[in-house]
């Protein structure tokens, strides 16, 4: 019985863990591209802009790189817990787990 839940788990944290990265690959895209066409329209930025745009880019950059390593450690959960939910009952016996 336990195997079958270590299997569900590991499929849901597979899931959840590849939307987290698939969300940041598409906010990197968008990014990308708002960047190029903000560059074209502010030409003539002052300096101290620049500044103040660049931090408010530095903490959402530490925010999103988080999320996508949770994300990644999320997936090798998963793997990990359906590999264990896929193992012959008599390892799982031998490990402790009933």
């Amino acid at each position: 019985m336990c195997q079958q839940w270590f299997s569900n788990l590991g499929l849901v944290l597979d899931i959840v863990g590849f939307l987290m990265i698939a969300r940041e690959w598409h906010w990197a895209i968008n990014l990308q591209g708002a960047e190029q066409v903000e560059r074209r329209a502010n030409a003539r930025e002052s300096a101290e802009d620049r500044k103040h745009r660049w931090q408010g880019w530095s903490q959402q950059y530490k925010l999103r790189r988080a999320l996508f390593k949770i994300g990644a450690m999320l997936v090798i959960l998963g793997f990990v817990g359906q590999s264990i939910g896929s193992l012959p009952t008599s390892y799982i016996t031998r490990l402790g787990i009933t």
